[in-house]
């Protein structure tokens, strides 16, 4: 019990100011913090759920756009002479080089016009059975033995068939071998053999 200097108790005034005390806004640090999770739980409900955004939405359809234009806009590959049935002969590149060269110059109607018979006596290496195209297809061609012999040499000596054949071969064998310094073939380098063409517009212009 407490008592003052002249004998009175205070007791019920001290429980009073401390009962006060406690029931004051602020002056809890357990009622404050119940206050600041409340209210970090309240933001957190606000928030947006992960999900694409409008700006990303909007840059997709754009992406799509700007994918579709270009596809069309890319050049489509031109088909000068192209035919399933030549490609699965077993002929080489060289015949099949010839073929399209002939029908595209329309002394080969069409590659479904070519009979069997003449697909097989193509068979074999470049150096053999390309000049033999020409022959086959073409009446106006003479064969090796009816020529000038000085043109007979100058046709060998420009030929790319055999060139052609070795670059095919050292390629099978290596594929870097055209790179040059390689084993299987010393001293050699590929990319001597180029097809060149060209296209013209009807009327004459190239």
């Amino acid at each position: 019990m407490a008592q003052t200097d002249y004998g009175e108790d205070i007791s019920p005034l001290i429980v009073e100011f401390l009962s006060r005390e406690s029931t004051t806004p602020g002056t809890s640090t357990q009622g404050s913090s119940n206050v600041t999770t409340s209210a970090s739980s309240s933001q957190q409900s606000r928030k947006r759920p992960n999900s694409p955004s409008l700006d990303d939405s909007r840059r997709a359809s754009k992406r799509k756009r700007v994918d579709i234009i270009s596809k069309s806009l890319l050049p489509q590959p031109y088909v000068i002479a192209a035919s399933e049935r030549i490609q699965k002969a077993g002929l080489s590149s060289g015949v099949r080089w010839e073929l399209a060269r002939l029908i595209t110059l329309g002394v080969i109607d069409s590659a479904e016009k070519i009979k069997d018979t003449d697909l097989a006596s193509l068979h074999g290496n470049n150096e053999e059975s390309a000049p033999k195209v020409a022959r086959v297809f073409s009446s106006t061609a003479k064969p090796d033995t009816q020529r000038d012999p000085a043109f007979t040499h100058e046709a060998a000596a420009t030929s790319p068939w055999p060139e052609l054949d070795r670059e095919e071969e050292t390629l099978a064998k290596d594929p870097y071998a055209g790179l040059g310094h390689s084993q299987v073939a010393p001293g050699w380098y590929g990319g001597k053999i180029e097809f060149t063409g060209r296209l013209e517009r009807d009327g004459g212009k190239s």
